[in-house]
C-alpha cells in the first residue's frame, strides 16, 4: 500500500471510529483500518496527531468547496467582487448556506469533525471575499458559520436564508 493510501485509510478509519466513540485505541485503529502501527505512528505520531490530522483534513475540504463557490458566485461580477450593502452581504450568505448544504450531504463525517472543533482556521482563507463594506471581516465570517453550524442549517432554501440573516443582524 502506498504511504498516501495508508495515510488516508488512517484517516477515513479514524473519522469513522472517533466519531462513535472519542476514547478509541490506536490498536483498534490499526485492526479497523489493516494499516501497520508503525505506519500510524509515522504519518501522525500519536493519538492528538490523528485528531488534529483529522480537523485539518476537515478544514481542508470545507474551504476548498467554500473558496470555489465564492470564487464562481464572483467571477459573475464585474469588478470581481459580491455587492456592496444588503444585497452584497445576501449573496455571500446565499453563497455560503449554499456551500454548507452541499457540503453536508457529500461529506458528512467531516461535517460532524467540523461541528466538535468549532472554531476552527477558516477565517483566513475566506476573509477576502466578505463584501467589502463590512467592518469586521473576521467577525463577520465567524458570525455567519457560527449560525450554520450552531442552527444546523442544512438547507438552502429561503426559510434558511432568512434564519442565518437574522441571526447575523447586529441587535437593535
Amino acid at each position: 500500500m502506498g504511504r498516501r493510501n495508508s495515510r488516508d485509510l488512517v484517516l477515513a478509519t479514524a473519522r469513522e471510529l472517533w466519531l462513535a466513540d472519542e476514547d478509541v485505541h490506536i490498536a483498534t485503529l490499526v485492526e479497523q483500518s489493516g494499516v501497520s502501527v508503525g505506519s500510524v505512528y509515522h504519518h501522525f505520531g500519536d493519538k492528538p496527531g490523528i485528531l488534529a490530522a483529522l480537523r485539518q483534513d476537515a478544514i481542508d475540504h470545507y474551504v476548498a468547496g467554500l473558496r470555489a463557490a465564492l470564487t464562481f458566485a464572483l467571477s459573475r461580477k464585474r469588478d470581481g467582487t459580491i455587492r456592496r450593502g444588503k444585497r452584497g452581504h445576501r449573496a455571500f450568505v446565499e453563497c455560503a448556506i449554499r456551500q454548507h448544504h452541499q457540503f453536508a450531504l457529500e461529506a458528512p463525517a467531516h461535517l460532524r469533525v467540523l461541528k466538535r472543533v468549532w472554531p476552527f482556521a477558516l477565517l483566513p482563507d475566506i476573509e477576502e471575499f466578505v463584501p467589502r463594506d463590512v467592518a469586521s471581516p473576521a467577525g463577520f465570517v465567524a458570525m455567519l458559520f457560527g449560525a450554520l453550524f450552531a442552527l444546523e442549517v442544512t438547507s438552502p432554501d429561503e426559510t434558511s436564508l432568512r434564519f442565518v440573516e437574522a441571526a447575523l443582524a447586529p441587535p437593535p
